[in-house]
């Protein structure tokens, strides 16, 4: 098993990568691209991110001090290029009697 140590992938040429807010057109190219959410296919396949929701989910991702959401860009450091993305959002469920 490959270590991870500050974001980087020991071994690789891939490393975990905080965006800044003028990076997310690769976020917006990623989830829009047909082929890449071919598994999202049932759930309206792709998602719209056009530039003025930005900031809006920036700001929820990346401050939101509770360490529920964590997302990055994977960034292949040899390219100097994107590659894809990683993220996790923990959520609370609460099953109701009806």
């Amino acid at each position: 098993m490959e270590n991870i140590n500050h974001g980087r992938i020991t071994g690789s040429t891939l490393i975990l990568y905080q965006p800044r807010l003028s990076e997310m057109d690769f976020r917006r190219r990623l989830i829009g691209d047909e082929k890449t959410m071919a598994y999202n296919h049932a759930y309206g396949g792709t998602i719209s991110f056009p530039e003025e929701c930005w900031n809006g989910w920036y700001q929820r991702w990346f401050s939101d001090p509770s360490g529920k959401r964590f997302y990055r860009y994977l960034k292949d450091t040899v390219r100097d290029q994107f590659v894809g993305e990683v993220s996790y959002c923990l959520w609370q469920f609460h099953c109701q009697k009806r």
